[in-house]
């Protein structure tokens, strides 16, 4: 199982991230695809992702168990980073 998995960085190197693993979260490829495409994130304060309005459902990208569960979580500013800039993308935030 642990072959299908890629590590998806939260912050990419472009954007000052570094490849510590705090500064990422294990996915399947086509939810890594879907991630750095901005069609969901995880939101930093409930640790559930959220899906971006019109966009395919949580179903519809095949996340069943939408908080993380991992032994080890994220770092937190590389979380609130990746969710305010998927927040700016897709129109969410605020001033957008």
């Amino acid at each position: 199982m642990h072959q299908t998995l890629e590590a998806a960085h939260l912050c990419g190197y472009a954007d000052g991230g570094s490849s510590d693993a705090r500064n990422g979260l294990p996915m399947n490829a086509a939810l890594h695809r879907a991630f750095d495409a901005h069609l969901f994130a995880i939101n930093p304060d409930t640790l559930t992702a959220e899906v971006r309005q019109g966009g395919p459902s949580l179903a519809d990208l095949g996340i069943h168990h939408p908080r993380l569960n991992l032994t080890k979580l994220p770092h937190r500013d590389a979380l609130v980073w990746r969710y305010d800039e998927w927040l700016r993308r897709t129109g969410r935030a605020e001033g957008a």
